[in-house]
């Protein structure tokens, strides 16, 4: 196996945190949302979300979320290998960041019940 570059090595746990971070946002909203739905003292306030989960597609809209963002930051990033394109992975972090504060905020509305 080849030996990898700095810039290679840089690019894969860029690629590893970025993942990570959506992936942990979402997992943790969807599952202290359906939580705190389930135990009918609290409701969706976003209209949106709560139009997903009324139609049952809530969790598919979020795998075609992180599909989508994941795959064309990776191709973007891969295929362009300078630090322009690194920027790139920026996008699933902002998303990621913006569900993990939601999951925090849903921990707390549990907690407090």
């Amino acid at each position: 196996m080849p030996d990898m570059t700095a810039m290679e090595s840089n690019y894969l746990t860029n690629i590893r945190t970025s993942s990570m971070i959506l992936i942990t946002g979402v997992l943790g909203d969807e599952i202290t949302t359906y939580n705190g739905i389930s135990t009918g003292r609290l409701i969706e306030v976003n209209p949106f979300t709560h139009n997903l989960i009324t139609n049952g597609i809530w969790s598919l809209f979020d795998v075609l979320l992180i599909s989508v963002l994941l795959s064309l930051s990776y191709i973007i990033t891969k295929k362009n290998k300078n630090e322009l394109s690194q920027t790139m992975l920026f996008i699933p972090i902002l998303f990621g960041i913006v569900r993990l504060i939601a999951f925090v905020s849903n921990l707390f509305l549990l907690l407090s019940l």
